[in-house]
């Protein structure tokens, strides 16, 4: 009676470990457009990284400018506060801006002797003159400011807009990434790390 033949050993587990390496390897390869991705995603990210900075510093300025113009704001006040401690000036129809009225109000006391009187009244009129001065001078340091913020809020628009434009391209990149097929994750081949923020965006 003859013994049936059976295959060597050796002969089956290389065909079997063959056809599996083929398979494997098939399932390693990738498309060569996932490098061109990857590149794509690197390079903007950096510039979507410039737009954040941008941002960054220009936030950071219209805040100084915004600190600068309220401790203005309170010396206005202190300043006001001043000029209500500063006596009344002789006759209510006598204003600030009346200084030729004043100068002879202070020369005809002068001349009757009355000196304390006229040191007094001088006194208050500079005082007066003083904080008028400097309320204005205080006005156009805050107008200056908040056009200095102005400019800095076009700025910022332009730059959130440019980064708005630029992650639109790299969800794009991402979507690209993913039907592709392409190993590992699209966020492997940003060069810096995303703020959160963004990664919610491109998740």
């Amino acid at each position: 009676m003859k013994t049936p033949y059976k295959k060597p050993a050796f002969q089956t587990s290389r065909s079997n470990q063959t056809s599996g390496g083929d398979r494997s390897l098939a399932q390693e390869v990738e498309p060569a457009v996932c490098n061109t991705i990857r590149r794509n995603i690197g390079d903007d990210s950096a510039q979507i990284r410039t737009y954040e900075l941008e941002i960054g510093r220009r936030q950071e300025q219209i805040r100084r400018l915004q600190n600068d113009i309220a401790t203005l704001e309170l010396r206005r006040q202190q300043l006001r506060a001043a000029e209500a401690d500063v006596p009344q000036l002789p006759g209510p129809d006598i204003p600030i801006q009346a200084r030729g009225r004043l100068g002879a109000l202070l020369r005809i006391l002068k001349t009757l002797g009355q000196i304390q009187d006229a040191v007094f009244l001088a006194d208050a009129v500079n005082r007066a003159v003083a904080v008028r001065q400097a309320e204005q001078e205080i006005d156009r340091q805050i107008a200056r400011k908040v056009a200095e913020i102005e400019e800095l809020e076009r700025q910022l628009a332009g730059f959130q807009d440019r980064l708005d434009d630029r992650v639109d391209w790299m969800k794009r990149h991402f979507k690209a990434f993913r039907d592709n097929g392409c190993e590992g994750s699209a966020f492997n081949s940003y060069r810096f790390t995303p703020s959160s923020q963004l990664r919610r965006r491109l998740s």
